[in-house]
């Protein structure tokens, strides 16, 4: 099977009234992280100098945000890595099933962003959360990349005929939006 010939399958069955159920499954069955794209935390405060506090996994890492928006921190573990001149957290690939639950003690905004390997481009993921500093007030964020692979590599066009058809069915797409904005330019004919 292939993954766009099968979306397209899917979408000319529907369109016939015909069941096409276990042809989704298998197409949603194809899903994998692209390595194509770098993915940052941004935590971001108004009000100059504050102290953080990032939770994933099983463990819990403090970090200060200077008044000149710099991260000052020791580790915050192997999962976030300080980035693009101390400005934000590279988060690792290894660790983009992680849910990173951030907390500070002024209010604080946190947004992911997206870029392709090697791009100057930076992408900003469209939700951003914002918390009352404090105890008890945290935002939540987590990497939603996917695409859709043949022989264990993403297929742009595979990805853009599959999204384009599922978001037809109405399932939830947005997932595969990073891979297909971020690539886009590499590929002009699809």
């Amino acid at each position: 099977c292939r993954i766009k010939t099968t979306a397209q399958a899917i979408l000319a069955l529907d369109n016939s009234n015909q069941q096409t159920s276990a042809a989704q499954d298998w197409l949603l069955s194809q899903n994998k992280s692209p390595t194509e794209l770098i993915w940052y935390l941004q935590v971001e405060n108004p009000d100059g100098l504050t102290a953080c506090t990032v939770d994933y996994g099983e463990s819990s890492y403090e970090f200060s945000i200077g008044e000149d928006k710099k991260i000052w921190n020791n580790s915050t573990g192997p999962c976030l890595i300080r980035a693009q001149d101390d400005y934000w957290f590279r988060v690792s690939p290894s660790c983009y099933n992680q849910e990173f639950k951030t907390s500070c003690d002024n209010d604080f905004s946190t947004t992911l962003l997206f870029s392709k390997q090697n791009s100057q481009t930076i992408q900003v993921y469209p939700e951003t959360h914002s918390a009352v500093g404090g105890v008890g007030s945290s935002t939540t964020e987590k990497v939603k990349s996917s695409c859709f692979a043949e022989n264990n590599f993403c297929t742009y066009e595979g990805t853009l005929w599959a999204a384009l058809v599922l978001n037809s069915l109405d399932k939830e797409v947005s997932s595969y939006l990073p891979y297909l904005i971020t690539l886009a330019e590499d590929n002009p004919s699809k």
